[in-house]
């Protein structure tokens, strides 16, 4: 799945303070994120997003997006985004899993901000790639995709595999391969949405 994942986003800065392109930004207007309960005291948002940030009044797509919300609002600094990386890591299910690592997330980082991550786009929630038009496919396919080379005999099979991949992806994802970018996923990032200026 690595390698599926590979196609589909390129991994953002996790410290990005993101923003729209300058005509855009002065247009467009900050998303809405309307959170509701999703378990284990986590909260749970779909928002829609430009699939071309140069174009945000086009073709739009919904991005997963999930919140620990700060456990000491008194303390309260701010929103702290986590994109995960990968490249092609849903964040939804990293958060719930990771904010309970005491190592990762401390109480006091919990008591002062809130952790907020997403699915990136292309990825799991958030406007998914397909390759495949089964899971069988899916699987047959990567059965036999050949190894990481170590040598330079490995590398003509596994690249040709790897461009085999491409072309599939090309052919049935839809455009949103053109937007699966870093700067995209940094703009994903919501600050203006979260109501913040800066964002860590």
């Amino acid at each position: 799945m690595a390698r599926f994942a590979v196609m589909a986003s390129a991994a953002a800065a996790v410290c990005s303070g993101a923003v729209l392109p300058v005509a855009a930004a002065q247009e467009a207007a900050a998303p809405a994120l309307t959170w509701s309960d999703c378990d284990d005291g986590f909260q749970c948002s779909t928002v829609s997003v430009p699939l071309d940030y140069d174009n945000p009044f086009g073709t739009r797509i919904d991005l997963a997006v999930i919140k620990l919300p700060v456990t000491d609002q008194a303390k309260r600094i701010g929103t702290l985004f986590v994109n995960f990386g990968g490249p092609g890591a849903g964040g939804l299910q990293r958060l719930r899993e990771r904010a309970k690592w005491p190592w990762l997330c401390s109480g006091e980082l919990k008591s002062r901000f809130d952790l907020v991550s997403w699915d990136p786009r292309g990825i799991a929630g958030s406007a998914a790639v397909r390759c495949f038009d089964t899971l069988a496919e899916q699987q047959a396919f990567f059965g036999d995709f050949p190894e990481m080379p170590v040598t330079p005999a490995g590398e003509a099979p596994f690249y040709d595999k790897s461009k085999e991949l491409a072309y599939r992806c090309e052919q049935k994802a839809g455009p949103i391969l053109r937007h699966a970018s870093t700067a995209n996923t940094a703009r994903d990032m919501l600050r203006r949405a979260a109501g913040e200026e800066k964002i860590n």
